[in-house]
C-alpha cells in the first residue's frame, strides 16, 4: 500500500495556499477481489483497485467538501481552489470546526487493534476453490435445488487522515470473506436464505463447508415454517 499521508499533506498544503483558514483531507486506498462460482464453474471475478482523496476546507463558519480518484499534483491544486471557492458562498454553520489542538488523541498508531493480516493476498484459484467447495456442500443437502450464488471474497484497505489542527493518522485493514445462498423448491413453493461472514485473518474463517451447511439449513427451515 501507498504512504497516503503523502496525499493528505498536500491537499493540506494546496487548501491553506488557497485562502482555507483550517482544513481535513482523507486518502484511502483499496483492493479487492471477488469470486464467484456457479454449477461448479468460474460465474464471475471481480477486480478493483485504486486511491481516492477527499478535501474539506472552513473559512469561518462556512465549508465545503471536494474529493477526487485522480492524485496528481494538479488535481489536488485544483481541487483546492474550487473547495475554497464553494465554502465562500456556502451558508453558514454555527457548529462546524476542527477540534483543539489539546483535544487530540495522543495515541494515534492502530497496530493494537490488529485489524490487518499481512502477507500476499490469496490467488483467484484458490477463492474459486473455496467457492466450489461452499456450493458443492450446500447442493449435497436433499432439497436444496440450486445456489443461487457462492462467493469468495478478500478485501485490503487504507486511510489516512490529517488536519491542520495537528492530527495525522491512519490504519490498514483485512477482510476475507465467504458466502453462500441456497434455493429449495421452485416455482411459488421457491424459498432462499444464505449464510456468510468475513474476518480480518483467512485462518478466523469459517470452513466453506461449515458455511455452506448452514446456508442450506437455513434454507430448509425456511421452507419447513413456511
Amino acid at each position: 500500500m501507498q504512504d497516503l499521508s503523502q496525499f493528505t499533506d498536500a491537499l493540506l498544503s494546496a487548501a491553506t495556499s488557497e485562502g482555507a483558514e483550517a482544513a481535513d483531507a482523507i486518502a484511502t486506498e483499496g483492493r479487492s477481489l471477488s469470486i464467484d462460482v456457479r454449477d461448479g464453474e468460474l460465474e464471475q471475478a471481480e477486480r478493483a483497485e485504486g486511491v481516492e482523496i477527499g478535501l474539506r476546507v472552513l473559512i469561518g463558519k462556512r465549508q465545503a467538501c471536494v474529493s477526487a480518484s485522480d492524485t496528481s499534483a494538479d488535481t489536488i491544486q485544483a481541487l483546492a481552489e474550487r473547495a475554497v471557492a464553494m465554502a465562500k458562498i456556502a451558508p453558514e454553520d454555527p457548529h462546524i470546526g476542527l477540534a483543539d489542538p489539546d483535544q487530540l488523541a495522543q495515541e494515534t498508531d492502530a497496530a493494537s487493534l490488529d485489524l490487518i493480516e499481512h502477507g500476499d493476498e490469496p490467488e483467484p484459484v484458490a477463492l474459486q476453490e473455496m467457492a466450489a467447495r461452499t456450493e458443492a456442500t450446500a447442493l449435497a443437502h436433499e432439497g436444496i435445488s440450486q445456489v443461487q450464488a457462492a462467493t469468495a471474497a478478500f478485501s485490503r484497505t487504507a486511510m489516512h487522515l490529517s488536519a491542520t489542527n495537528g492530527f495525522s493518522a491512519g490504519y490498514e485493514r483485512s477482510s476475507h470473506g465467504l458466502y453462500c445462498v441456497a434455493i429449495t423448491g421452485s416455482g411459488t413453493d421457491m424459498e432462499r436464505d444464505y449464510f456468510g461472514e468475513s474476518r480480518i485473518y483467512r485462518a478466523d474463517l469459517l470452513t466453506p463447508e461449515e458455511i455452506g451447511n448452514i446456508a442450506a439449513e437455513r434454507t430448509l427451515q425456511r421452507a419447513g415454517a413456511r
